[in-house]
């Protein structure tokens, strides 16, 4: 039975490998030339990183406020998953240029 210092310890060690993976990914591969794979798995690697820190600090958040249960773990990691697949959806759209002040307002309204 894993326990909520075993759970954090696990996100924590997978949150730091995705932001140096995410580093690694910015600073050493080159920018010339469209790939699939660089493409993708900077945006996976992005998701990875922003999923555990937002994980780690709403888990945090509910210990500090002393309401952590076995729910908060539940909890904080579909908010974790939902907030990073919405911002990493937000960059992608941008990337393609389907993010746009005009296009939110037809979504918006329509």
């Amino acid at each position: 039975m894993t326990t909520k210092k075993d759970v954090l310890g696990i996100v924590l060690t997978g949150t730091v490998v995705s932001f140096l993976m995410l580093f690694l990914i910015l600073f050493k591969v080159s920018p010339e030339g469209e790939g699939f794979f660089k493409f993708g798995a900077f945006y996976l690697s992005m998701f990875f990183s922003l999923a555990g820190s937002f994980f780690l600090i709403g888990f945090l958040s509910q210990i500090l406020l002393k309401k952590a249960d076995d729910l908060t773990i539940y909890q904080a990691s579909l908010y974790g998953i939902l907030l990073a697949l919405l911002f990493v959806g937000m960059i992608i759209l941008q990337h393609l240029k389907y993010f746009s002040i005009l296009n939110i307002i037809f979504l918006l309204v329509f």
